[in-house]
């Protein structure tokens, strides 16, 4: 029965309402499931609440994670904590992976042609001592593609030699290419 899901789906819509940003229903019945789970997922959207006749006899819902795939039946009582936990661990984890991806693509070089065969191929982020002088920057950028991007984290006061001229250096940057 129609009416009776858009009634629990907008009872569940209430109980979210206010606690999960964003929070969008898709009362639409001109589409299929699948047609909606398609492009709700094409958007982004990290948390799917599926409903039906079946979860409703059961007394809750299905909540499917974007990131991991995984399904859970929650009864509704437990909905508005379950979803806020999810949604938290969904940012814990994609926050986990991006510093993973960093981490694995951040090299540190202290040669030029090091610096040069990071851009050539598989590319990532490098850190290495720049002077600061700009003919310097506009020649790595000639070469690499790359240009400085911001001093790394404890890389101030860090002394060495320029990547590219062999002078001093105060500081170590962060070279990336920008797409």
């Amino acid at each position: 029965n129609k009416d009776k899901v858009l009634t629990y789906t907008k009872d569940v819509y209430k109980q979210l309402e206010g606690q999960v940003e964003g929070l969008k229903l898709d009362d639409r019945d001109f589409v299929s499931p699948g047609f909606k789970f398609n492009e709700w997922e094409k958007k982004g959207v990290p948390v799917r609440i599926e409903i039906g006749e079946r979860e409703i006899g059961n007394g809750g819902v299905v909540v499917v994670r974007r990131d991991t795939l995984e399904k859970k039946k929650v009864k509704f009582g437990d909905l508005k904590e379950t979803v806020v936990k999810i949604l938290e661990e969904i940012q814990e984890n994609l926050y986990e992976k991006s510093k993973q991806v960093l981490v694995s693509k951040t090299y540190r070089v202290e040669e030029y042609e090091e610096l040069k065969k990071v851009f050539s191929g598989k590319g990532g982020f490098a850190i290495a001592a720049w002077c600061g002088d700009e003919k310097c920057e506009e020649n790595i950028k000639y070469d690499t593609k790359a240009t400085t991007r911001c001093l790394t984290k404890d890389g101030e006061g860090v002394k060495g030699k320029c990547i590219y001229c062999g002078k001093e250096s105060e500081n170590e940057w962060i070279f990336a290419k920008a797409y």
